[in-house]
């Protein structure tokens, strides 16, 4: 039976039963407090600065891909686009989700944050801005995956269906496989509840850095919206059951800074936010 001792100077002495098991209390009240966010932690020494972009908008998500090439094929802005590589040589892609959210939380702190209200909800929530992030769906489960750069999305031509069909087991080793029951759902959230998220964390490829800076922008803004405390944003709303195995994409919701797991591909109007 090992003693259990505690410091007295630079001696150590027994303690009764009585101390012990008050120790041994404390100790479970102190495993049990984990820390789910540290405000300092995704500060880093690198000093935000600004990525010049611009938006290309079509009539869905098939005519932005047209369009978007064509840009690309006429050099009408930047070579430095993301590139996804295929056999027939690299090609350009639209930036996944968490590519789009670096761009405006960079922005917004080295040139908005001093902004109106009004001007700051409306640029860190942009309408119907889509990216090449996909979501599979698997059919008739609550399984979905969320795929960072996907290769169908990327590949899209000719298309006029608002989902495309897909085997889900083609994509047991890519993205990051969510599972709906588990998740909080078609809910707004507390800030803890947003920061350790896992289908937002999915969305921000895991970068704790980036979601924490977002979702301290986010709630920023929402306590000077709103009145009631404590304040709630960023909705994570995935469709519900397909009876397919199918690919859809992410767009932000209108309100609270949610996001819409699951968009449809050729319903609504598509921006894609590519470097100037």
């Amino acid at each position: 039976m090992t003693n259990i001792t505690k410091p007295i100077g630079k001696r150590n002495r027994l303690v009764s039963k009585q101390e012990a098991k008050a120790m041994l209390e404390r100790i479970e009240v102190v495993e049990e407090k984990k820390v789910i966010y540290n405000p300092n932690e995704h500060e880093t020494e690198k000093e935000l600065s600004e990525i010049p972009y611009e938006i290309i908008s079509s009539n869905n998500y098939n005519d932005a891909m047209d369009d978007l090439r064509l840009c690309y094929k006429t050099h009408a802005f930047s070579n430095e686009q993301k590139l996804y590589p295929t056999d027939d040589g690299d090609v350009i892609r639209p930036l996944t989700y968490r590519e789009t959210m670096e761009i405006l939380v960079n922005n917004y702190e080295s040139g908005y944050k001093d902004k109106e209200l009004s001007e700051r909800v409306e640029f860190m929530q942009p309408e119907n801005l889509y990216t090449c992030t996909g979501v599979v769906f698997k059919k008739d489960t609550d399984f979905f995956r969320i795929i960072p750069e996907c290769k169908e999305l990327i590949l899209i031509e000719d298309n006029l269906e608002n989902e495309l069909d897909a085997c889900y087991k083609d994509f047991s080793r890519l993205g990051y496989e969510l599972y709906r029951p588990h998740l909080i759902c078609n809910k707004v959230l507390s800030k803890e509840q947003a920061l350790e998220h896992t289908g937002w964390l999915a969305l921000f490829e895991f970068d704790r850095s980036l979601l924490g800076a977002y979702v301290d922008i986010v709630f920023s803004i929402q306590e000077e919206l709103w009145t009631e405390k404590p304040v709630k944003a960023m909705m994570f709303m995935p469709t519900d059951q397909k009876t397919k195995d199918c690919i859809r994409t992410v767009t932000q919701l209108p309100k609270c800074f949610g996001i819409a797991v699951g968009a449809y591909l050729m319903r609504d109007p598509t921006n894609f936010m590519v470097l100037k």
